[in-house]
């Protein structure tokens, strides 16, 4: 991925709702796993591009409940797979870092057996 920012709808759902939702006071925020260049992580991108789809659809289907079943439900739980000690972003708040995927022996061998199941 390129370090630019791409300018997408979830890009400012992050910057208009997630961000200032998860935000903390200048000295937490110094032991948030978080990055500022979080637009580089695909990982990340992929949770927010989900969330901000899932977001709209409770705007539309929970209109006078969703923030509260968008935050319980749905950003609660995949922040804190974001953020927590150990999870995707611990090892890349301070440098740039990809994540490596899942191992697939599969790939690494003929898949000629792919319709045997």
């Amino acid at each position: 991925m390129s370090g630019s920012v791409r300018v997408e709808p979830q890009h400012d759902f992050f910057l208009e709702f997630l961000a200032p939702a998860y935000g903390n006071t200048e000295a937490a925020l110094t032991r948030v796993n978080w990055s500022d260049q979080w637009y580089n992580h695909e990982q990340v991108l992929l949770r927010i591009h989900e969330l901000w789809q899932r977001y709209e659809l409770l705007r539309r289907t929970e209109p006078s409940t969703y923030v509260e079943t968008f935050l319980r439900t749905y950003a609660d739980y995949h922040m804190d797979r974001l953020m927590r000690p150990g999870g995707i972003l611990d090892e890349t708040s301070d440098t740039f870092a990809d994540a490596l995927p899942l191992p697939n022996l599969e790939s690494e061998t003929d898949s000629s057996n792919k319709d045997a199941w």
